[in-house]
C-alpha cells in the first residue's frame, strides 16, 4: 500500500504504521529476520528489533512526506537515541541468548511526491 494522493487524509498514527511496515518488508528482503516490533518497556519504544545470524538490529524508522521541516534522519535527537540505548539494554537482559554483536540503523523513509518511497538504511547511525 501506498498513500499516493491519498498521503494528506491519513493520520500520523497511519503513516507511522505504513512506513514501518515498509521498513519491516525491506529489512526482510535483505536477509534479516524480524524478532520484534514494537518493543515497549519503561524506557521508550524500538520500532524494529531483527536479526540474522552474526548480529542484532535495534531500527529506528523514520518518515517523512515533506521535507519543509527537515528530513527523516535530522529528526533523531540526543533524547531519542538514550531511550534507544536503554530500552535496548532492557531487551538485551530480557533475551541473553541473542547474537552478541548489536548495533543501532535508522531507516528513513522519503515521501513527498507519488512516486515510490524512498528508503535509506542508514547502519551503525549512532
Amino acid at each position: 500500500m501506498f498513500f499516493g494522493d491519498n498521503n494528506k487524509n491519513k493520520s500520523a498514527h497511519e503513516k507511522g504504521q505504513w512506513a514501518e511496515q515498509l521498513a519491516a518488508d525491506y529489512i526482510c528482503q535483505q536477509g534479516f529476520r524480524i524478532i520484534e516490533r514494537n518493543y515497549h518497556c519503561r524506557y521508550g519504544e524500538i520500532d524494529i528489533i531483527a536479526r540474522d545470524r552474526m548480529q542484532l538490529l535495534f531500527i529506528e524508522v523514520r518518515f517523512r512526506s515533506t521535507r519543509s521541516f527537515g528530513g527523516s534522519v535530522e529528526s533523531i535527537n540526543a533524547q531519542k537515541i538514550s531511550r534507544l540505548r536503554a530500552s535496548a539494554k532492557h531487551f538485551l537482559m530480557s533475551y541473553p541468548n541473542l547474537p552478541e554483536y548489536c548495533r543501532y540503523d535508522v531507516i528513513a523513509i522519503q515521501s513527498d511526491t507519488r512516486d515510490v518511497p524512498n528508503i535509506d538504511w542508514i547502519h551503525n547511525a549512532f
